[in-house]
């Protein structure tokens, strides 16, 4: 695979990643915040396609986004090799902590709120809910969502450094990367210190993610074939 070819793959994460916050407003439409676990276990009992279907497109954008960055490892390690490779060692921890967060959502937690519903098993299967639901704000998997958008952070200074001092659409790329990667260490930050003001700091700094993705694939299409 050449690396021009990768543009094809920040493409697809583009459009995955459009379609993310068409599917995200589409599903929080009508609704207030998520403030208590009851709320979350209501609306999850109550899930439509479209909440199924968002996780699924945030299941594929994982995965699309970690071929991404294997893309810009071989785009990058040519300059700073170093660096590239502290780039490339975060992407699978990221990757799995997202897969887990995303596809418990789909596979364990349907199961559990099933759990919930009778009598006999509502306890247990409240309390279990209460870490896995990814959309509660007090749980492990919420936590571990955000942590993993922090890992890639890592990795989008690493690869935004070294792009900086690339071409024109390399250099705008690299900073909304390294904007994209403060913003969703900083929600972790928040999530952990209890700090109210930062804690959306990861769906901050997927709008930036987004809008690198712009010149990141300008970028790989206009790299010379080989």
């Amino acid at each position: 695979m050449k690396i021009k070819d990768f543009g094809h793959v920040s493409f697809i994460g583009l459009l995955l990643s459009v379609l993310w916050i068409v599917l995200l407003i589409a599903s929080m439409s009508g609704k207030g915040p998520t403030d208590t676990l009851d709320k979350a276990i209501a609306e999850l009992s109550g899930q439509d396609i479209v909440g199924y279907l968002s996780y699924v497109n945030v299941v594929l954008l994982t995965l699309v986004i970690t071929a991404l960055f294997a893309g810009l490892y071989l785009y990058c390690k040519h300059s700073d090799p170093g660096l590239s490779l502290i780039g490339l060692v975060f992407i699978p921890v990221y990757c799995m902590l997202n897969l887990f967060s995303y596809l418990t959502q789909i596979t364990i937690v349907p199961s559990l709120i099933s759990s919930y519903e009778v009598a006999e098993t509502a306890s247990m299967s409240g309390f279990l809910l209460g870490y896995m639901i990814q959309s509660w704000p007090g749980s492990l998997v919420y936590l571990l969502n955000n942590l993993a958008y922090a890992i890639l952070g890592i990795s989008s200074i690493a690869f935004g450094l070294i792009l900086m001092n690339r071409g024109k659409y390399a250099r705008i790329s690299g900073l909304l990367l390294i904007i994209n990667a403060i913003a969703c260490i900083l929600g972790v930050i928040g999530i952990v210190g209890n700090i109210g003001a930062l804690t959306p700091g990861s769906l901050v700094g997927g709008i930036f993610f987004i809008l690198a993705l712009i010149p990141l694939t300008v970028m790989f299409f206009k790299e010379p074939g080989n």
